[in-house]
C-alpha cells in the first residue's frame, strides 16, 4: 500500500485550516485503460481559455506561460483557471503538465500544483465533488513535469482545471505545456472496496479545538 506525502492529496469535500491538522488516505491504484487527448494548451500567444496570468516572456520550450504569485490575498492559496469541461461520469481524467518555481524551495516549502474539480453543475466557485491535487515543486527553479488523474464520480457533468500556489507566498510559480487526456472507456472505482474504506468521518476533528468550533 502506498500512502502520498502530505503534499500529494485527494479531498472530497473538505477544508482543512493550514498547519494544524492532517488527513491522510490512500491514493487509488488507477487501472491501466487506453487515453485520448482531448485538450492542450501551449500558452504561445494567449491565456487560452484561461482566466488570467499570461506571461508572454517565460515558456518550457517555447515562451508563452501561465504565471501565478500570491500577493495581497486574503486567503492562505491563490488559482488560475481554466473554463468547465463538460466530462463523462466514470471516466478517468489526467492532467500533465510543467510547473516552473521563480526560486528553489526546499522540501518544508514546497509550492505550486496543479488541480482537477469536478462539478454537477457550473457553481464551480465552491469545493468539487472530488478535488485533486498534484505533488508541488521543491529543490530547482527549472521546469518540472507534474500530473494528477482522477476518476470522474458518477454524479459529476463537468472538471475544472486550475493552477494552485500555496500558503508560502515565496515564489511566483509559471504552468506550461498543460495536456489533458480522457479514457476511452468507464473505469472502475477502486475504493469502493477492499482495502478502501468509506467509514463515517466526524468532520468536527476538521477544525480547531478552540475558537468558537467546539
Amino acid at each position: 500500500m502506498t500512502w502520498p506525502y502530505f503534499g500529494t492529496s485527494r479531498l472530497t469535500n473538505c477544508v482543512t485550516p493550514p498547519e494544524f491538522n492532517y488527513v491522510m488516505i490512500k491514493l487509488p491504484d488507477w487501472p491501466q485503460t487506453q487515453m485520448k487527448s482531448i485538450k492542450a494548451f501551449k500558452f504561445d500567444t494567449s491565456l487560452e481559455e484561461w482566466s488570467s496570468g499570461y506571461d508572454s516572456e517565460i515558456g518550457n520550450n517555447d515562451s508563452g506561460s501561465l504565471g501565478l504569485e500570491l500577493v495581497g490575498s486574503r486567503f492562505p492559496f491563490s488559482r488560475i483557471i481554466l473554463e468547465s469541461i463538460e466530462i463523462k461520469p466514470g471516466h478517468l481524467y489526467k492532467v500533465m503538465g510543467f510547473l516552473k518555481t521563480q526560486i528553489a524551495l526546499p522540501s518544508n516549502q514546497r509550492d505550486g500544483a496543479l488541480r482537477i474539480d469536478f462539478h454537477s453543475n457550473l457553481e464551480n466557485d465552491k469545493v468539487g465533488i472530488i478535488s485533486s491535487v498534484s505533488s508541488r515543486v521543491w529543490g530547482t527553479d527549472d521546469w518540472v513535469k507534474k500530473q494528477v488523474m482522477e476518476r470522474a464520480p458518477d454524479s459529476a457533468k463537468y472538471m475544472t482545471i486550475s493552477l494552485q500556489v500555496g500558503s508560502s507566498g515565496r515564489t511566483k510559480v509559471w504552468a506550461d505545456d498543460v495536456l489533458v487526456e480522457e479514457s476511452i472507456s468507464e473505469v472502475e472505482d477502486p475504493t469502493v472496496k477492499s482495502p478502501y474504506t468509506h467509514k463515517p468521518f466526524d468532520l468536527n476533528l476538521l477544525y480547531f479545538n478552540s475558537i468558537g468550533n467546539l
